[in-house]
Order: C-alpha cells, then sequence, then structure tokens
C-alpha cells in the first residue's frame, strides 16, 4: 500500500484486492478476482479501519467496504447496494447475516487463516483463507 497524509487521521492509500475463489469443494478450479482502488486508512480505538468504495469490476457498485482490523480478528463490513459483514477468527466458525432483497441469509464463515502483516503500525498486507456456507450449504473457499 502505498500511504499519502491527509489533514486529519486519515490517510489515503492505494489498495490491491486479490481474491483466489474456489466454489467447487475438492476441485482445483477457481476464480481469480484481482483489482486497485484507493481508499483511507485511519486508526481509533486500537483498531485499524481500512475503507475504499466498491466499483463494478467487483460488481458491488454503490457499497463502501470497510476492513477493520485488531488483535482478534478482521471484520469486512459492506454497506449500501449491498449489506452484510463477515467476521474471520482463526479456528472458529462465526455466522453472519447477508441482507438480500428477498430477505436474510445465514451466512457460516469458518476462518482457516488470517495473517495481518504490518510495516511502521500500518497494515501492508492483509491474508484470510476462509470457508463459507450459505444457510448452511457450503458456497466455496
Amino acid at each position: 500500500m502505498k500511504l499519502e497524509k491527509q489533514d486529519n487521521n486519515k490517510q489515503r492509500v492505494f489498495i490491491r484486492i486479490l481474491g483466489n475463489v474456489n466454489l467447487t469443494q475438492g476441485s482445483a478450479e477457481s476464480d481469480i478476482i484481482e483489482f486497485f482502488t484507493e481508499g483511507d486508512i485511519e486508526n481509533v480505538d486500537n483498531c485499524i479501519y481500512l475503507t475504499y468504495e466498491e466499483s463494478k469490476v467487483s460488481g458491488m457498485e454503490g457499497t463502501t467496504t470497510t476492513l477493520r482490523i485488531d488483535d482478534q480478528q478482521v471484520s469486512l463490513i459492506r454497506m449500501g447496494t449491498v449489506n452484510y459483514a463477515m467476521d474471520f477468527q482463526k479456528g472458529g466458525k462465526i455466522y453472519n447475516q447477508y441482507e438480500t432483497n428477498y430477505g436474510e441469509l445465514s451466512m457460516g464463515v469458518v476462518t482457516n487463516d488470517v495473517v495481518v502483516e504490518y510495516d511502521k503500525q500500518l497494515p501492508k498486507r492483509i491474508y484470510v483463507d476462509y470457508d463459507l456456507d450459505i444457510n448452511g450449504m457450503m458456497v466455496g473457499n
């Protein structure tokens, strides 16, 4: 991430998002998604917040995504045209709600690994490996 100072506690950053999604359990086939965007990063009450606007590339234009990073877990919060939160904490299954136009779905997240690498007390790399089920049905890794 490249940083630019702003007037307040926030810093402007350039973000590279790389996703490797396997939608078929046990299959070697996966979809690789990569895009670059700008966002803001700030430290509030010993938590780091990384916020950026989704685009057409992600399929979630009109949505703001925030990553909340602390020493216990990483949380992803999306608000806008898509609304949901996902909590990633290694070693357990956490249930979250996914809001759709047709009602809410229950998302089960099993976090296999979470690694946050820092450079000068700011996250340089965030790696999350997780399995996802929706209403009890395995969706992918």
